[in-house]
């Protein structure tokens, strides 16, 4: 799961416009990961995957701070808190920490069932 994840991160990084602001890069980079789990990925795989995931230790594990999506993200909120686009209250760790529970939260309740993500179709 997490390398499929990564594989999905990669793909948008190369893509991402560096113009954009930090802000939209965050918002970005979820629409396109949560629009791809739930139009491609099965409910019941995603929840056991998922699930499976959280308690995995090591390289594939979805909290392994060495994967992509960490460095990622972290070097993302460290460009924000740089150019004063979020206030510096928390540091990029500790908000990437707060996304990452968010994302989980997220990503539990598609694995779920209970309904879609984005009612509405994006542009």
């Amino acid at each position: 799961m997490s390398d499929l994840f990564d594989d999905k991160y990669r793909e948008l990084a190369a893509e991402m416009d560096p113009s954009l602001s930090c802000y939209d890069k965050l918002l970005l980079l979820n629409h396109e990961l949560f629009y791809m789990i739930e139009h491609d990925v099965n409910r019941e795989l995603l929840a056991l995957l998922y699930s499976s995931q959280l308690v995995t230790k090591g390289q594939m594990s979805l909290s392994d701070k060495n994967r992509f999506y960490f460095e990622w993200v972290t070097q993302i909120l460290e460009e924000a808190l740089e150019k004063k686009e979020f206030a510096a209250s928390s540091s990029a760790e500790e908000t990437d920490a707060f996304i990452c529970h968010v994302r989980t939260g997220v990503a539990l309740r598609l694995g779920s069932g209970q309904g879609k993500l984005f009612p509405l179709s994006v542009q």
